[in-house]
């Protein structure tokens, strides 16, 4: 009797533990199709890190889209058109203090941007009653311009996309604009002497742009979240320790510009560190200085949340760092071996 008691029991343990690791685990689901990845504007130069990295992923495959402005970038991934994107800080951050179920969990581009003017223009000061142009009223872009403009008293307009806006420049619709570094690089390239940067925006507490995605695709995808910015990473580190074949990589993607010129932004960037090799792990984590900062401007209300939980999840993140120092760990002991067994073979 014992023994069928005992057997039984042992039976409905072993019915429970297949049961428990038959179901699912939370945020371990995979997509069955490629992933999209949302842009807030067209394919540009400083985007240059991510699309790396797509062309180097296999796995989650990942197809870029580019849309006209933050707005129409925040409406694809709330619907579900796009699973992730690259969006400005002065549009993910207010989204989520007005209640948007979005989470942020990267950071892709850091203190990038740079007010780029007509070469006769010396001071800001000369920009007086002139025109400087900016992406849209909710970008980080407009931000910039509209503080240089309170200074100089001159006028915002807005067109979409930084190369569009240098191109603008050149052609003297505009005095100023706020442009993307590498925007500035390659107009000072291919137009010398036309143009000059007045401004380098530095040490700003607001990250160009974050990787953003939904809370609710974040729950089901956690796993697939932290190997999409995985895959970042790398890109990231290819860009450093061998910037030739990032460039040799990206040509694809900008087939009408110098390869020279690549390879030079892309060495600028990383000196810069503009593209940020850890994904801004400092600055998503210490996301309440940004808000903080929001607030001050007005493009956050002052009743808005100020706990980092409230904007981000930085689990994602941490995964895929461990991940990266895990296998750094693993080169580095198989390099020691091999030295060691060298070593010993002379002996």
């Amino acid at each position: 009797m014992k023994r069928t008691m005992m057997a039984a029991a042992i039976a409905m343990v072993m019915v429970v533990a297949t049961s428990a690791s038959a179901a699912p685990t939370t945020g371990a689901k995979r997509s069955a199709d490629p992933l999209k990845f949302g842009y807030d504007a067209v394919a540009q130069l400083n985007y240059g890190n991510t699309l790396l990295a797509w062309k180097l992923m296999r796995s989650p495959s990942v197809t870029p889209m580019f849309f006209q402005n933050g707005s129409l970038n925040q409406q694809a991934l709330a619907s579900g058109q796009v699973q992730l994107s690259q969006s400005a800080a002065t549009v993910a951050l207010p989204a989520i203090s007005r209640g948007a179920k979005l989470k942020i969990i990267g950071a892709t581009v850091v203190d990038s941007w740079v007010l780029m003017v007509s070469s006769d223009i010396k001071t800001l000061a000369d920009l007086k009653g002139k025109k400087v142009a900016a992406h849209s009223q909710t970008s980080v872009s407009a931000l910039f311009a509209q503080r240089a403009c309170k200074i100089a008293d001159c006028t915002v307009v807005y067109i979409p996309g930084s190369p569009v806006r240098a191109q603008a420049l050149l052609s003297g619709e505009v005095a100023g604009t706020t442009v993307f570094l590498a925007d500035a690089l390659q107009t000072d390239a291919t137009s010398p002497g036309k143009t000059r940067v007045l401004v380098y925006y530095r040490n700003v507490p607001l990250p160009d742009l974050y990787v953003v995605t939904t809370a609710d695709w974040l729950q089901d995808h956690q796993a697939e979240a932290a190997d999409v910015l995985y895959g970042m990473l790398k890109a990231a580190r290819l860009m450093k320790t061998n910037p030739a074949s990032a460039a040799k990589t990206l040509r694809s993607a900008f087939p009408d510009i110098d390869p020279k010129l690549l390879q030079s932004v892309i060495a600028a960037y990383v000196k810069r560190g503009n593209w940020s090799p850890d994904l801004g792990y400092e600055s998503v984590r210490t996301v309440t200085k940004t808000v903080d900062f929001l607030k001050s401007t007005g493009a956050i209300s002052a009743s808005a949340p100020r706990y980092a939980g409230a904007y981000v999840d930085i689990r994602p993140l941490k995964i895929a760092l461990a991940r990266l120092a895990k296998e750094d760990k693993q080169k580095a002991a198989k390099a020691a071996a091999k030295k060691k067994a060298n070593t010993s073979g002379k002996g």
